[in-house]
C-alpha cells in the first residue's frame, strides 16, 4: 500500500455568537465529504480552534488536532475577519512549526483567513503542495442582496484572497464551469484549474405520500433569496389556502431573519410556512421525500447540493434563473425569471399537475461523491 498523503489545513475561526444550529455551508459539506471518503489514504492534521475538531469528529474523520485555544466569538463577516486575523497573529509561530513532512495544504474555503496562512507556508516551505478550492466568485458588491457594508467588505477581502491564490496555489479546484471561465478572465493560469463538481450520497428512491407541497433548503441569508420564497408562497396561498412550505436551513437571529418572521406573522402564514432551522441529515432527507416541489430563489450560487438531492427524490425543482444552474443542471430543472409572481404561477401549475419528475439516473450518476473524492485525491497526489 502506498504511503498516505499528508494533509494540513488551518482553522483560525472563532466560535460563532447568536447562531441557532447554523449548520455547514455547501463548501464545508464538500470539504468534509472529500476528507471522509479519502480518510484511509490521507494523514490529516488540523491546526485550528475547537469548532474544527468538533466538526471533524462529527464527520467521522480521523485526524491530528493541534489546538488553538480561544474564547473569541463573532457575529458577522467583518467581526469574523478581525477576530480570525487576531488569532493568526497570536498563533503565527505555529504555522511554521510543522516542518517534518511535505504537506498538501488544503483549506476548506477561499476565505482570507484560510488562504493567508497557506500563502505564508508556501513562502517558507515551497515544496508544500497548495490545493485551493474556489466555489464562487462574488459579483460586484453593489449588485448583491443584503447589507451594503458587509457586501463591500466581503467582495474586497475575496479579491485580496484570490490574489494570494493566483500567485501561490499550485492547483485550483472549481465546482462549476463558469467559475473556471471567470478565473481565467481574472488572470489565473488555466493549466492549474481543475473542474470537480459537488455531489450527493446515493438515495434509494421510494414513492412516498406527499404531505408537503414545497421545500427549500439553504442558509437563511439575503443572497439565498428566502424573502422571495416567502413572498412566492404568500401568492400561492391566495390560490391554495392550505398549501404547505417547509424551509430548512441554519440562521442567525439577525434583522433579516426577524423581518422574515414578521412577514409570516403579519400575513397570517404561520400555518402555511414552517422555518425549521438546521436539521439532521436523516430528517432532511425524509422531509425532501415527502415534498412535491423544491424551490430556490438564490441570486448567486456556486453549485447547490440540495438541488441534486431533490432531483434524486424525483421532485420538480423550480429556481430563479442563473447561468451556473444552466451550466450544471442543464434542462433538468425549471428556471424562471427573478419574480415571486412568475415563480408562484409556475408552482401552482406544477402542484396542479401532481406528477413526479422522472429524471434520468445517468445524469445524476456523474455527481457521485465517491467519484468526486477519488478525482480530488488524484489532484492531491499529482505533486505530492
Amino acid at each position: 500500500m502506498s504511503a498516505k498523503i499528508n494533509i494540513l489545513f488551518f482553522g483560525f475561526t472563532p466560535n460563532i455568537a447568536s447562531a441557532t444550529n447554523l449548520g455547514l455551508s455547501g463548501g464545508e459539506v464538500r470539504f468534509f465529504k472529500i476528507l471522509n471518503k479519502n480518510s484511509k489514504k490521507l494523514d490529516i492534521t488540523c491546526l485550528g480552534t475547537k469548532i474544527w475538531n468538533t466538526r471533524l469528529n462529527a464527520n467521522n474523520i480521523k485526524h491530528h488536532w493541534i489546538p488553538l485555544h480561544t474564547n473569541l466569538t463573532y457575529k458577522n463577516q467583518i467581526d469574523l475577519f478581525l477576530k480570525s486575523i487576531l488569532l493568526i497573529i497570536i498563533h503565527l509561530r505555529k504555522i511554521f512549526l510543522l516542518n517534518d513532512k511535505k504537506y498538501v495544504l488544503y483549506p476548506s474555503s477561499d476565505l482570507f483567513w484560510e488562504t493567508f496562512p497557506c500563502m505564508l507556508r508556501k513562502i517558507f516551505y515551497p515544496k508544500d503542495n497548495y490545493v485551493q478550492c474556489i466555489f464562487h466568485v462574488y459579483p460586484n458588491w453593489k449588485k448583491r442582496s443584503g447589507n451594503m457594508l458587509i457586501n463591500f467588505f466581503g467582495f474586497t477581502i475575496q479579491k485580496i484572497s484570490h490574489f494570494f491564490i493566483k500567485h501561490f496555489a499550485d492547483t485550483v479546484v472549481v465546482i462549476n464551469p463558469l467559475t473556471k471561465q471567470t478565473l481565467i478572465k481574472l488572470g489565473f493560469d488555466s493549466r492549474k484549474i481543475y473542474l470537480n463538481y459537488c455531489g450527493f450520497d446515493s438515495i434509494n428512491y421510494k414513492p412516498t405520500t406527499k404531505t408537503i407541497d414545497a421545500i427549500s433548503i439553504s442558509r437563511i441569508q439575503p443572497s439565498k433569496g428566502i424573502h422571495n420564497i416567502i413572498k412566492t408562497w404568500y401568492l400561492v396561498v391566495q390560490k391554495r389556502k392550505n398549501a404547505k412550505l417547509i424551509i430548512i436551513g441554519g440562521f442567525q437571529k439577525d434583522s433579516y431573519y426577524l423581518e422574515l418572521q414578521k412577514f409570516i406573522k403579519v400575513n397570517k402564514l404561520t400555518k402555511n410556512i414552517t422555518m425549521k432551522g438546521y436539521v439532521a441529515e436523516k430528517l432532511k432527507q425524509q422531509q425532501i421525500s415527502k415534498s412535491r416541489i423544491f424551490l430556490s430563489c438564490s441570486t448567486e450560487e456556486g453549485f447547490n447540493i440540495s438541488i441534486l438531492e431533490a432531483l434524486a427524490h424525483k421532485l420538480w425543482v423550480i429556481a430563479f434563473k442563473l447561468p451556473v444552474y444552466t451550466s450544471i443542471f442543464k434542462k433538468n430543472i425549471i428556471q424562471v425569471k427573478h419574480s415571486p409572481e412568475t415563480m408562484a404561477k409556475t408552482v401552482l401549475a406544477q402542484l396542479k399537475s401532481n406528477l413526479n419528475n422522472n429524471i434520468k439516473t445517468n445524469f445524476l450518476q456523474q455527481f457521485n461523491w465517491d467519484k468526486i473524492a477519488q478525482k480530488e485525491y488524484e489532484i492531491f497526489n499529482a505533486k505530492s
